[in-house]
Order: structure tokens, then sequence, then C-alpha cells
């Protein structure tokens, strides 16, 4: 119930050694992931040692939409404290990611957390029928699992029970994606018409991912949401890539 917990637990390094021109001293800065892009898009160009220094060079790849370059670099999170339903909605994403999720079948789920969504925990925190109605769904799940263990062996029985636990039972997975990738699921999701859990989770990858690649992540402002759910975030150009 504490909401989405969002860790960058690898992120993409630049082996290049750094660029030492004798004459220009102000290319080949910035981030690991940075540097990376950089030598992506000097290399279309042939561009190292003249032209624009590192800064302009990421405004002008922006600016021009040449954002393949950006694919080159990667994160990836460790995500918990989110709902499956919420996990049904991020892996609507699928270019440019790889995801790993806890399984219902091999995860004995009798005592997992649940997530609510955050509009009800505005009216049901402190409810009794919500605790309750989830102690019957666990005491379901393990009578369920019980019964068909010893007819259909543990995995099949697990999985057969899980329907029980509903869209609000708690999930952890690894998402890796590019950073293309992960600018489109903020402008999508970080948004007043996203659902406000994944728009929490959205959020939260935003502030993880950004000491990573300042460069490409820092133009995002947030703005408060609507519904009064967290906060948004939109790009200070107005642009959704």
């Amino acid at each position: 119930m504490k909401g989405p917990s969002v860790e960058v637990i690898a992120s993409t390094v630049c082996a290049r050694k750094p660029f030492r021109s004798p004459h220009r001293g102000d290319q080949d800065q910035g981030s690991e992931m940075a540097r990376l892009i950089e030598f992506a898009g000097r290399a279309c160009y042939n561009s190292y040692d003249k032209g624009r220094d590192s800064a302009a060079f990421h405004a002008h790849l922006r600016a021009v939409d040449h954002l393949s370059v950006i694919e080159h670099a990667s994160l990836s999170f460790h995500i918990s404290g989110i709902s499956r339903g919420c996990s049904h909605e991020l892996v609507r994403h699928r270019v440019g990611v790889a995801i790993s999720q806890r399984s219902t079948r091999y995860v004995d789920e009798s005592e997992s957390e649940w997530c609510w969504h955050p509009a009800l925990l505005k009216i049901w925190i402190q409810e009794e029928g919500v605790a309750a109605f989830q102690q019957q769904a666990r005491a379901l799940y393990r009578g369920l699992v019980e019964k068909l263990e010893p007819k259909v062996g543990r995995k099949q029985a697990r999985g057969a029970a899980r329907g029980v636990l509903g869209n609000a039972l708690s999930t952890e997975l690894v998402y890796t994606c590019n950073l293309r990738a992960l600018r489109h699921i903020i402008a999508l999701r970080a948004t007043d018409a996203a659902d406000a859990e994944i728009r929490l989770l959205a959020v939260a990858m935003h502030a993880a991912a950004l000491p990573y690649c300042p460069e490409w992540l820092s133009d995002f402002e947030e703005y408060p949401a609507v519904d009064g759910i967290g906060v948004c975030l939109r790009s200070k150009d107005g642009r959704q890539d």
C-alpha cells in the first residue's frame, strides 16, 4: 500500500575512452549514456573535433528528431509495490523492452501483499471490509491449492487458484528499456489521462532514471494532477517523443 518502488539496477556504460582533442575540449562530455548517444550521432555525421559542443549536439538531435541514436542507451529497473493490474498496462509497452516478472505459478501467493489502487485508498483506508476481503481471498486461494495439488500438481494448482486473488495482487519485475522507449512511457503514462497507479509508477521511473542521463530526461517538468493523486510530467517544450 506504499506505492511503487523503483530502483535502477543496471545502465548502459560507454566503454569507449573519452575523446581528447587538442582543439576541442567541449565534446564527448556528460553522463555515460549521453557519451554513447553522442558517439552514435557523430558517427552518422563524422563530426568529432568540429561543429557543436556536446550540449548543443544533443539539442540538435532532439530538434531534428534523430532519436534512433538514443535507443543504444538503456536502463534496467527493479519494480515492486505495484498491482498485477498495473503491470498489465506496463507490459503493453513492448518495443525496445525486456521483461522478467514474478510468476504466480511458481510462487506461493497466499501471503503476498495487495496493492490497492490509490483512488481506493482515499476512501477505503479505514474500511475493515478491505482487510476482510483480502483475508477471505487468501483463504480461498490456500484451500483451492490444497485440494487441487494432489490431483494436478503444484504449478497447475497455483495457476488455477490465482484467479481468486484479483488484479490488486502485488507483483515485482525487472524491466529493461532503451531511452527512447522510456521517454515514450513517461510521455503517455505520467499524465492526467493515465490511470493513477501507472502514473505514480511512470513518475517514479523518471525520478530513478534522471541521474543516469539528465541530458535526455531533464526536459520533463512536474504539474499537479487534476484528480489530486500525485503529480504529472510533461516535456517543457510540449513535445511527445
